[in-house]
């Protein structure tokens, strides 16, 4: 194993004369970036190895590279070898890459050089034609997370634009109109801060009732009041959505619903998540 830069990286992927089928694009969930110190991801890719090997029984570490928050990258199973990436698409030499971090909502954010390591990577196999492959469209999972949205993911690769104004400085302008992900984000943002929006919750669709919550959030903090979430909106969210609202001595937690189906707890889980409010799913029994 060794530590690359992006480039190095691709010189490596092109000398090793491997016909790559795909680019698999994963997160680690957990090591996330408080554990990454600057200089340790070397031992955490060595961590994730010995757990693949002794724990998961793989032949090697399931991931060809770990994308840094530095923007570097680890080596890791030879370029020659199907990854353990995807169930039924690891075949025919997909690149497997792990991106250190849990960019889940709510979590670590994919940006700067991390982000761009993995644009650049993405750009290689969109101008050779081969499909850039989300975990989670295989899989019942968040990989490479919630907070990633894949469509923006290869506007960026493409160098397109998507749903959502970019301003001159590259940040995403949100205004009545808008839908997905980023929209969401930021819905869920105007909940944490404690704004509601009792109506359609964090659906993803920016409407009348986001832009009236986007006004009082404004009004309320001396911004701007147009209804309009740019980079000084969206910097006081960030900002008011992660303070602690919970600084008291104790809380009180309620528990909703008990299902033998899995799915319907998920389902539940979705819907209360939708309205603002936390959710963690427990199980008991055998």
């Amino acid at each position: 194993m060794e530590v690359l830069d992006v480039y190095q990286f691709i010189n490596r992927m092109e000398a090793s004369g491997v016909d790559f089928s795909e680019y698999h694009v994963h997160h680690t969930y957990a090591p996330d970036h408080d554990d990454f110190n600057g200089t340790n991801g070397l031992i955490l890719n060595q961590n994730m190895r010995r757990y693949h090997m002794e724990e998961r029984n793989f032949q090697d570490i399931a991931q060809h590279g770990t994308a840094l928050p530095d923007g570097n990258i680890v080596t890791g199973r030879s370029f020659g070898t199907d990854p353990a990436s995807i169930s039924g698409q690891n075949d025919n030499n997909p690149l497997m890459i792990e991106t250190l971090g849990n960019f889940d909502m709510g979590h670590d954010q994919l940006e700067g050089k991390q982000r761009a390591t993995l644009i650049i990577l993405g750009q290689w196999f969109e101008q050779r034609g081969k499909y850039i492959r989300f975990h989670n469209e295989n899989a019942a999972k968040s990989c490479p997370g919630t907070g990633v949205d894949k469509d923006q993911f290869m506007a960026d690769v493409r160098g397109e634009k998507v749903k959502g104004t970019k301003t001159g400085g590259g940040k995403v302008l949100l205004r009545n109109g808008d839908s997905g992900s980023h929209v969401k984000k930021m819905q869920r943002r105007l909940q944490q801060a404690g704004f509601k929006l009792p109506k359609h919750g964090a659906d993803g669709d920016f409407g009348d009732e986001t832009e009236e919550t986007v006004r009082s959030f404004q009004e309320k903090y001396d911004l701007k009041v147009d209804g309009v979430v740019g980079p000084e909106t969206n910097g006081k969210l960030k900002e008011e959505a992660g303070r602690d609202k919970t600084s008291v001595d104790q809380i009180y937690k309620v528990q909703i619903g008990a299902f033998e189906d899995k799915g319907n707890s998920e389902e539940l889980a979705k819907e209360l998540e939708a309205k603002g409010f936390d959710t963690y799913i427990v199980k008991e029994g055998k």
